[in-house]
C-alpha cells in the first residue's frame, strides 16, 4: 500500500495491523461505568449538522488536544500509553489469534476483509470514544459520523487550520475518483444498495480462511471509498487513524450496520456459526490494562461493554451509545436518495485473491 490515497487491504498491509486478540482472564471484581445504562447513552450525530459552537465539538477538540499533549511530553518521540498516537496506532495491531477453542483454520485470519470487521470497528470506536470522554472531562461526548455518500464534502468541523482546530489535519490528499472496474461480478455498489443485502455475508463479508479476504459490500464500497475520497494519511493503513476524520468515517460505517438491521427480514442478523461470535478482541486500555470483548457481544450499541483487566483485577465497562438516525434519509442538506453535483461515484474490483483494490489515475476533486 502506498500513501497516495490508495486504500488497498492486501495481506501484507493487513498483517501490519496484527495484534493480540486475547481470551479474557478471570475477573476478580465487576463494576459498571458511572451513570450509564442501556436506556441512557450518548447520541452520535451527523458531523455535517454540527458547528464549532456545539458542546460535542468543543469536547472533541479539548479531548484530542489533551491526548496529543501527552504524546508531546514523551521522550524520544515515543507514544504515551494513554495518548492520541497510542489510541490511533492501535490500527497497527488489529488482529491476532482467534479465541481458544475456535477453528484452527481461523488462527491467522485478519479482521480486515471479512465478517469480523464490523464488530472490531464498533469496539475500536467505542474505546477511543471513551479515551476522548475521559481526556475532555465530558462523559456525554459521542463521536460524530460522516456519510461521505450523502454529502461528499469534508464536514466543516474537520476543516481549517490544524494550529487552531485540532480536528483539522494537514496530511490529507486531494482524494481520488474511480472509474467502474467490476470483476468477479462485484459490480458497482452504492451505500443504498449495500444495505439492501439480505444476509450478513453479502452485506458485511464472509469467514476469511488461510489469509484470503472475504469482504462484504459495506466494507468494499462505503468503507473503502471514504478513505479513497480523503486520501493522504487516510489512504494508508499505518496512518489512517491519526486523522480525526477517520473516526467520523468509521462511525458512519458502524451506523450503516444499524441501518441494515433496521430494514428487517430473517437474514439481517449476525452469522449463526459459533466461530463468528467466539472471537475475542483485545485493545489497550491505558495504565497497563487491557480491554476485551467477544464479537458476539458487539451487536447492541446501547448495551455495548468490555472487560477491563489489569494488575488489580477486572471490571466491566459500559460503552453504550446510539445514533440520531438509522436510515438513509437526507442530512447535512444533501439527500442520499438523489444525486447532486457534488456527488462522487466510487467502484472497486476484486482481484483473483479476493482482495479489495482501487485502481485509477488520481485527479483533484472539484
Amino acid at each position: 500500500m502506498t500513501r497516495n490515497a490508495k486504500f488497498r487491504p492486501t495481506r501484507r498491509a493487513a498483517l501490519l495491523w496484527a495484534g493480540a486478540a486475547l481470551a479474557a482472564p478471570a475477573l476478580q471484581t465487576t463494576a459498571f461505568a458511572q451513570g450509564q445504562t442501556p436506556s441512557s447513552v450518548p447520541i452520535r450525530r451527523s458531523a455535517h449538522e454540527l458547528t464549532e459552537r456545539d458542546q460535542v465539538v468543543q469536547s472533541l477538540r479539548r479531548g484530542l488536544t489533551a491526548l496529543r499533549e501527552r504524546d508531546l511530553a514523551m521522550k524520544e518521540g515515543l507514544p504515551h500509553p494513554r495518548g492520541w498516537r497510542q489510541a490511533a496506532l492501535y490500527l497497527a495491531q488489529i488482529s491476532g489469534p482467534a479465541a481458544s477453542g475456535a477453528d484452527p483454520e481461523d488462527l491467522n485470519a485478519e479482521i480486515i476483509g471479512g465478517w469480523w470487521f464490523l464488530p472490531w470497528n464498533r469496539l475500536h470506536l467505542a474505546i477511543v470514544e471513551r479515551w476522548l470522554r475521559r481526556a475532555s472531562g465530558d462523559p456525554t461526548l459521542a463521536l460524530p459520523y460522516w456519510d461521505v455518500h450523502a454529502n461528499p464534502t469534508i464536514p466543516p468541523i474537520f476543516t481549517g487550520d490544524p494550529a487552531s482546530n485540532p480536528l483539522a489535519y494537514a496530511a490529507r490528499g486531494p482524494g481520488l475518483t474511480r472509474e467502474p472496474a467490476p470483476t468477479n461480478g462485484a459490480g458497482r455498489q452504492t451505500e443504498r444498495q449495500a444495505v439492501r443485502a439480505l444476509n450478513y455475508l453479502e452485506f458485511a463479508g464472509g469467514r476469511p480462511r488461510d489469509g484470503r479476504f472475504a469482504p462484504g459490500h459495506l466494507e468494499m464500497e462505503a468503507h473503502n471509498s471514504g478513505h479513497a475520497f480523503v486520501g493522504g494519511d487516510m489512504g494508508d493503513f499505518a496512518t489512517a487513524a491519526l486523522d480525526p476524520l477517520y473516526y467520523a468515517h468509521h462511525a458512519n460505517v458502524d451506523r450503516l450496520w444499524e441501518v441494515w438491521k433496521s430494514q428487517g427480514g430473517d437474514g439481517r442478523k449476525a452469522p449463526a456459526e459459533a466461530v463468528w461470535g467466539a472471537r475475542r478482541l483485545a485493545f489497550p486500555g491505558g495504565n497497563a490494562s487491557m480491554l476485551s470483548a467477544a464479537t458476539r457481544d458487539a451487536q447492541d450499541t446501547r448495551d455495548l461493554a468490555v472487560f477491563e483487566t489489569g494488575f488489580s483485577g477486572g471490571r466491566k465497562l459500559r460503552l453504550g451509545y446510539a445514533y440520531d438516525r438509522a436510515d438513509l434519509g437526507g442530512f447535512g442538506g444533501v439527500s442520499s436518495a438523489a444525486p447532486s453535483a457534488a456527488a462522487r461515484e466510487f467502484s472497486y474490483a476484486l482481484e483473483a485473491e479476493g482482495e479489495a483494490t482501487v485502481s485509477a489515475a488520481p485527479r483533484p476533486l472539484k
